[in-house]
């Protein structure tokens, strides 16, 4: 029997979910990549957001960063559909980091919400990071988040719930060496089907979302197999420690101008202005 993509069980209440939340996950970290993306420039003004699922991140850039040609990709096709649904201004493709293949070129490539730890193989990894590569514009960037290696397994054990109008999650986190699991088990009200008769209904629906603890020295491997250069690696906090433990690192690369690549930082520039943001 084949097993049902667990992105696919999470996206319709994706969104309540990040609702128990002082704000959505995507909305309280944009602005640590929209800072280095302005600090360190981009050719272009597109971007593209790599296993966007429903589609927060672009729906939140495109309305502060307005004029942007925007892509969202995702391996679950109930994920864009539910971006769809909620009218996300981008060109919305369903297809898995290794499958990364946008119909143009894009000036900067995003991977949030620890995505790439989602990512559990490494072949997976190498060729998720190649297929990125060859989506951007020369001199382009990819900027992606991990959870902070040092913190995995406490960020993998215990439980907590949260709740949200008309849902309720609780979430056992377990780790084993290099790999996390979250077993959610979720009670939502139905919306209501057919001539309405299952509205006010609860349903219960459990689903096992699966992380790889990636240590630095495989990261920087994959990101010299792509050809990129290293820009930076910051450790951040996108909600205070005491509302929602969740310390990460945000890790800055860029396609060099040349093929055979090796320009340093400090000589890419851009005159593709952002809108800066408090």
């Amino acid at each position: 029997m084949t097993q049902r993509n667990p992105y696919d069980l999470f996206a319709r209440v994706y969104d309540a979910w990040q609702a128990g939340f002082t704000k959505p996950f995507s909305e309280a970290i944009l602005p640590f990549y929209e800072r280095e993306i302005l600090r360190h420039g981009v050719p272009d003004r597109s971007l593209a957001d790599i296993a966007c699922g429903t589609g927060t991140f672009l729906r939140t850039w495109a309305r502060r960063q307005p004029g942007w040609r925007l892509v969202g990709t995702d391996g679950s096709l109930a994920m864009i559909r539910e971006a769809r649904t909620k009218g996300v201004s981008a060109r919305l493709i369903h297809a898995t980091i290794e499958e990364t293949r946008l119909p143009f070129p894009v000036g900067a490539a995003v991977s949030v919400f620890d995505s790439v730890n989602h990512v559990t193989r490494v072949a997976d990894l190498r060729r998720g990071f190649r297929a990125i590569a060859r989506s951007l514009l020369p001199g382009g960037l990819f900027l992606f988040d991990l959870n902070d290696d040092r913190a995995f397994t406490r960020l993998f054990s215990g439980h907590w719930t949260v709740e949200s109008e008309g849902l309720f999650v609780s979430v056992t986190a377990t780790s084993e060496g290099a790999f996390g699991a979250s077993r959610f088990t979720i009670f939502s009200r139905e919306r209501g089907g057919k001539n309405g008769r299952r509205a006010g209904f609860w349903r219960r629906s459990e689903i096992t979302i699966r992380e790889r603890n990636w240590h630095r020295d495989e990261i920087l491997a994959a990101i010299r197999g792509a050809s990129f250069v290293l820009l930076s690696i910051r450790k951040l906090r996108p909600y205070p420690a005491d509302e929602v433990d969740s310390p990460r690192t945000l890790w800055v690369c860029r396609r060099p101008h040349r093929a055979s690549g090796m320009v340093s930082s400090t000589s890419v520039t851009s005159s593709i202005p952002i809108t800066r943001r408090p």
